[in-house]
């Protein structure tokens, strides 16, 4: 083989990977013919080429057919699946499968014999791995792990193998997060963030001592419980240094072993021997990763590519690469690098804070982390730290204050280090030229405090006379005795006033940000969601460098950014805003009905992205609050008592739903009488409710009464209004008016696209509900359509595992159904159930829709399993006699 990646000119890795790309391309039986002949006499290119595709192996995927392979491994891996859950294993029950990877599964156990209660992680082999070395590498985990006992090591329990002979081992279940997503979910600091990699080196240390080596650190293997302890697990491809092979005792090689690339040393990708260092390299990575949200190089590139940034490049210091980000970044501060393993800093949304927040953390970084960090992730293993025990002490050494010897000494960084550590000692030193000077500096207090005062006193008289002038000017543009004398809009008013914010005011920002959060809320009472987030972030950039944390204005703008941005579908910022107001309600002595009303509009968000059970719980908090605070009588109590009857409506708690439909009505009927918009609000809710309970007129009289109220009060393209049609469209279904119904979709729908957009969730709602009507017409064709653009938009809106696409995706089997296509509706009910969770009642109509298929399909005893399971669900949320109930009872009876 090759001797060395590393030598390799750019021009000679290109004519690798051309080459290797050709025969990958080609059928497998021709593809040594197409090796034969793009090498043809360059022996070393063909050396080189075999490397990459593993042709020294003696199943060179050159002489076998991968596809067969593959499709015997799938099929023996379907096999496991079944029936595993229930299974004892030693003492242990399998309850559920927590993950798999190349040679095995791990499954959550629970004791079965009841001589106490423990969950566990149960590891089995794979039935499909016969291969040696796998066995030894099995046997080699168990080995490693029965050998240690330290606190952040997932701890060895027992082993042995099953009745078929598949062997097995119980270790300690570790419930926690992977360390990048425990850092940003915590939003640790820089500190913190080294204290846990600490841990890690602590544990890998230990297990350096039991001569054993790790060799494949990375975020997945280190999880954080949530007491913010981390464990290290899976030794799988770990190797013992005193081992009995003929191998020398203090390295090992790689050539045979799995490995994860974007975490892998240069030795491991150049085959060469691996040493305790390659564990120091692997965990410089990590800390990298945590320290700039990214890991080092180009995530996503080509294999080869990557291998040679590795090897050759290495890595850039982590302050620079923050610089990089910090250039790169885009004005909405949503631009990450392509390399961005976890969204840099948190992903703070907006330009001006997301650049501002880079450069702090680059200056954070700049000494002592960058040498720290590039001693670890050296390419050549004489230039990193020689031990993990060595690159812990320079962690605890820049903890502490402490020079670090990554570092080349000096006096002056000696000097600063310890004057850093001894504030005192500084202080002393500093004294005398303090007395010296002491006099002067006393004669000139008393005169800048009066001046700061006059100073103060002239800019508040500033801010006050240019917002009267500014709104003096508003009004007057507009008084029909000295403008033109047009009707006064809102809309229009509220973009003049917006376009002069945006022109005026320049030398008072304080106002300027003021003006920007009134104008935002009043967009948001019109449901103008994209103007509300512009103004809101404008504001928050303002108020970010004007005002010091914790300050009420910065609580006000991320909360009406926040709302402002779920509205417009992005979800994961909306969450993030959320967490910054949160923090500010805390820090400025954690007042209760602003948590609630914060909790309130995270439980709303979380539900909208699917988090079910996540959005009951903060919904159950939020709720708690309020009345903690006696709050029940405020608007947002009853907000967040109409978001919470939406999502028990959504999962059929029709109980729960209803009455605190019922108490957030009264509420806003004491406030505001019975014709108010926000009523009207609650009463097309209620209609919902009464149509899922088969009163489908009186749904429709609510929701006419509702319509009625918003046309009075609001714009007719107000989002409040298209919700409303949309819903009075869904019971004129149901009641047969088919015509009327269509208008009423088709006016939401024009509404939903000017207002949100062609892909925004809100209209991928509308086109699943006009597809339903399409149905009820016969207009397959037309309703296909419609359930397909749905599909489509909340798959990429919201990602191809949200429920909604489960929910889409069964209408659209549901009409291909109709028209004869078994085959692409049993595909479709699939992908259904695959991403719909079991918690929602939704998920009975495509369990029957399924049972339905597989009868045609001459598959009765599978139809009858998902039909009885569909049964069970509806039985436990609708009366006897319900046609929802009855439905199944006709598919069961037709078996």
């Amino acid at each position: 083989m090759s001797d060395t990646i590393r030598q390799l000119t750019p021009e000679r890795w290109d004519d690798i990977q051309r080459v290797v790309d050709r025969v990958w391309a080609a059928p497998a039986e021709e593809r040594q013919q197409v090796l034969d002949e793009a090498c043809g006499e360059d022996i070393a290119l063909r050396e080189q080429v075999e490397l990459m595709l593993n042709a020294d192996e003696a199943t060179s995927p050159l002489d076998e057919s991968v596809a067969d392979d593959a499709l015997r491994v799938l099929a023996d891996r379907e096999r496991e699946k079944q029936n595993m859950a229930g299974r004892v294993v030693g003492h242990y029950r399998l309850v559920r499968k927590l993950g798999e990877g190349g040679m095995g599964m791990v499954y959550l156990g629970e004791r079965a014999d009841g001589a106490f209660e423990q969950f566990v992680a149960v590891k089995l082999l794979r039935s499909t791995v016969s291969d040696d070395i796998e066995q030894v590498r099995f046997r080699t985990e168990q080995q490693v792990l029965a050998s240690l006992d330290h606190r952040s090591i997932a701890a060895l329990y027992d082993a042995g193998q099953t009745d078929e002979g598949r062997a097995y081992f119980i270790m300690e279940y570790v419930e926690g997060r992977r360390i990048t997503e425990y850092c940003r979910w915590q939003r640790l600091d820089v500190e913190s963030r080294v204290r846990l990699v600490l841990d890690v080196a602590r544990a890998l240390q230990y297990a350096h001592g039991k001569l054993i080596i790790h060799r494949d650190v990375k975020p997945s293997n280190l999880l954080v419980d949530g007491q913010g302890r981390v464990k290290l697990l899976d030794f799988g491809i770990a190797k013992l240094l005193g081992d009995s092979s003929s191998r020398p005792a203090a390295v090992t090689r790689s050539d045979e072993r799995p490995m994860t690339i974007e975490y892998a040393a240069p030795e491991q990708i150049r085959g060469r021997d691996i040493t305790i260092q390659t564990d120091v390299y692997q965990l410089g990575i990590v800390l990298y990763e945590l320290l700039t949200g990214r890991r080092p190089f180009s995530r996503g590139a080509d294999l080869y590519v990557l291998a040679r940034e590795i090897c050759e490049v290495g890595a850039t210091r982590p302050s620079q690469a923050l610089r990089v980000d910090s250039r790169q970044s885009g004005s909405d501060g949503n631009t990450l690098p392509d390399n961005s393993a976890v969204p840099v800093l948190d992903a703070p949304l907006d330009g001006g804070a997301y650049r501002k927040e880079l450069q702090q953390r680059e200056r954070e970084l700049r000494g002592d982390l960058d040498a720290i960090v590039m001693r670890a992730v050296a390419r050549e293993t004489e230039d990193r730290y020689l031990s993990m025990e060595a690159f812990a002490a320079d962690l605890r050494a820049y903890l502490d204050g402490k020079p670090v010897a990554a570092r080349a000494p000096s006096m002056a960084y000696n000097s600063w280090k310890f004057l850093r550590r001894h504030p005192l000692a500084s202080a002393a030193v500093a004294m005398f030229a303090v007395l010296l000077s002491g006099w002067a500096v006393t004669a000139t207090i008393q005169s800048e405090r009066v001046r700061e005062a006059y100073t103060v006193a002239q800019a508040e008289s500033a801010k006050a006379t240019q917002t009267a002038a500014f709104l003096e000017n508003i009004f007057q543009s507009w008084d029909p005795t000295i403008g033109a004398g047009d009707r006064i809009l809102v809309r229009d008013l509220l973009a003049d006033t917006r376009t002069r914010l945006y022109e005026e005011l320049d030398q008072t920002p304080q106002v300027r940000a003021r003006l920007m959060v009134t104008l935002g809320k009043l967009y948001q009472a019109l449901g103008l969601y994209q103007e509300q987030v512009q103004l809101a972030s404008d504001a928050m950039h303002i108020r970010e460098q004007l005002l010091v944390s914790p300050d009420p204005g910065l609580l006000e703008v991320y909360r009406l950014l926040a709302e402002g941005l779920r509205e417009t579908g992005s979800y994961q910022p909306s969450l993030l805003r959320f967490e910054d107001a949160r923090d500010e309600a805390l820090a400025l002595g954690g007042q209760a009905l602003e948590l609630a009303a914060i909790e309130g509009g995270v439980a709303f968000t979380l539900a909208q992205i699917g988090e079910i059970s996540a959005a009951r719980d903060r919904y159950g908090e939020s709720l708690a609050l309020f009345r903690s605070a006696e709050g029940t009588q405020t608007l947002e109590y009853a907000d967040t008592l109409s978001n919470y009857a939406e999502l028990m409506f959504r999962l059929d708690g029709w109980d729960e739903a209803v009455q605190a439909n019922a108490d957030a009505l009264v509420v806003y009927k004491e406030r505001f009488g019975t014709r108010h918009h926000d009523v009207a609000i609650l009463l097309n809710q209620r209609g919902a409710m009464m149509r899922a309970l088969g009163k489908a007129a009186e749904a429709k009289a609510l929701h006419q009464e509702a319509l009625d109220i918003q046309l009075e009060r609001l714009d007719p393209s107000h989002e409040f209004v298209a919700r409303t049609r949309s819903d009075l469209a869904r019971a004129l279904t149901d009641l047969e008016q088919y015509e009327e119904a269509r208008g009423q979709y088709m006016e939401a729908l024009a509404v939903r696209k000017t207002a949100f957009g062609e892909t925004h969730t809100l209209t991928a709602a509308t086109y699943f509900n006009l597809g339903d009507l399409l149905v009820q017409m016969g207009a397959l064709a037309d309703a296909e359509a419609a359930y397909g653009s749905a599909t489509e938009i909340d798959r990429e809106a919201l990602g191809p595992t949200h429920p909604n696409v489960g929910m889409h995706l069964t209408r659209l089997a549901s009409v291909v159904y109709l028209r004869g296509d078994l085959a692409q509706a049993h595909s479709l009910y699939g992908q259904a159930l695959a991403v719909l969770p079991e918690e929602l009642v939704f998920r009975s109509s495509t369990l029957l829709g399924y049972g339905k298929v597989l009868r045609d399909l001459g598959q009765t005893a599978e139809a009858r399993r998902y039909l009885e399971e569909a049964l069970q669900i509806r039985q436990a949320v609708v009366p006897d006699g319900h046609p929802r109930l009855l439905e199944v009872l006709e598919a069961i009876a037709s078996l």
